[in-house]
């Protein structure tokens, strides 16, 4: 569910799902990744962003969203309570068959963050986007390069 509403920016939205004083409703994505760099803190009081920490043990949004919800799922899969691990990937719509439990720590970690962040398609999708197709450049290089005409050209 979770994933299937969210799509391509399953990546930056799913350790928010792990912050249950976090509600989404509305949200902008792209202003929310603007958000997660720098100097910018969450207010839970006024539930907004800001330029200055309220408390001064605030976290930065990247430590708040990501890397923290990060640490306690990690913490959870590494810890050997089952019972635990079951209700919080229940909460993050993370099924595990039974057996994959009982494997050790790696390819349980594994597992579980694979269905965590999806299929990794960001380098790829990194790509399309910035990188300039190659036969729209192509005669720009080519002109760059070699100071002679080439063939078809007059």
């Amino acid at each position: 569910m979770y994933s299937e509403t969210y799509g391509a920016f399953h990546l930056y939205l799913s350790p928010i799902s792990c912050d249950p004083e976090l509600r989404l409703g509305n949200l902008d994505v792209a202003g929310f990744a603007d958000r997660l760099w720098g100097d910018i803190y969450f207010n839970d009081d006024t539930r907004k962003f800001t330029r200055k920490a309220v408390d001064p043990e605030s976290p930065r949004t990247f430590v708040r969203f990501v890397l923290d919800p990060l640490y306690r799922l990690y913490s959870q899969v590494l810890s050997e309570e089952t019972d635990n691990l079951k209700d919080t990937l229940a909460e993050l719509n993370i099924h595990l068959k039974p057996v994959m439990y009982k494997m050790d720590v790696r390819p349980l970690l594994k597992a579980v963050l694979d269905q965590f962040f999806g299929p990794a398609t960001g380098l790829i999708d990194m790509i399309v986007e910035w990188i300039p197709d190659p036969a729209d450049s192509a005669g720009t290089k080519v002109s760059f390069v070699c100071d002679q005409p080439f063939f078809g050209s007059s």
